[in-house]
């Protein structure tokens, strides 16, 4: 369990076992729940969440297929990325930053070796 504090909500999400891996929890311990829960027949394999700032939602990898968001009041998804990648990981924005209104995700395009890219969300 590798838990990480939202700047934008008073919640954490932490990682479960890889078969039933995301989920949220208030600060205080209440609320424990699954955000996501992984598609078994599709063989999903979801992995390297990181927080979208401003937008309550969490992106995750669902290697190979590329990088998803789920939001965390609605439980709505979308796509971000078709292109597989791997380590995601989003940038934190500055109030008041006009050039970091939007943020971008980084990620390495393939597991072993590879390029970087970066993309405005």
């Amino acid at each position: 369990m590798n838990p990480t504090v939202s700047t934008e909500v008073d919640l954490l999400y932490y990682a479960g076992p890889l078969p039933d891996r995301v989920w949220l929890i208030n600060r205080d311990g209440s609320g424990n729940r699954r955000l996501y829960e992984r598609n078994v027949e599709k063989n999903e394999r979801i992995t390297h969440e990181s927080w979208m700032p401003g937008m309550r939602e969490l992106a995750f990898v669902d290697w190979p297929n590329g990088i998803r968001c789920v939001h965390v009041d609605t439980g709505g998804e979308r796509r971000v990325t078709s292109f597989n990648a791997w380590h995601a990981i989003c940038n934190r924005i500055t109030r008041g930053d006009a050039t970091s209104s939007k943020p971008r995700l980084i990620a390495k395009v393939e597991v072993f070796g590879g390029t970087i890219w970066m993309v405005t969300v």
